[in-house]
């Protein structure tokens, strides 16, 4: 698994998520941050910033909440610069396999359409 911000151009070890996607407005703002261990995108706490709130709420729920909303994420923030970092969970994908194209039949838009006669625009 590895973590990529394109905004920086480098690969990320840690990252974070807003709390407002799995506890919506009682979480809003709170950064939950993240990193890999065991192959997985865990939540290691909130950010400094956060922990006076988030302490006066049941932690270990929210924490375990987080965990779950990141089994299938393909999207959080860098704490660089606060942009998308993409989530690839695949390592061994290999780079030429993204860019191989699906080859399909040359068809006439008259084949598709059913259109017998064409016209011709310089006809008058």
């Amino acid at each position: 698994m590895k973590l990529y911000c394109s905004h920086c151009g480098k690969e990320k070890k840690t990252a974070y998520v807003d709390g407002y996607h799995f506890g919506e407005r009682l979480l809003e703002g709170i950064k939950f941050m993240l990193e890999i261990q065991d192959n997985k995108l865990t939540c290691t706490g909130v950010a400094e910033q956060d922990q006076e709130y988030f302490s006066t709420l049941n932690e270990d729920k929210w924490i375990d909440a987080c965990n779950e909303y990141c089994e299938d994420v393909d999207i959080i923030k860098c704490i660089d610069c606060n942009q998308d970092v993409e989530v690839d969970r695949d390592d061994d994908y290999d780079e030429l396999d993204k860019h191989v194209g699906l080859p399909i039949k040359a068809t006439a838009l008259s084949d598709i359409f059913g259109l017998e006669d064409t016209i011709d625009d310089n006809e008058e």
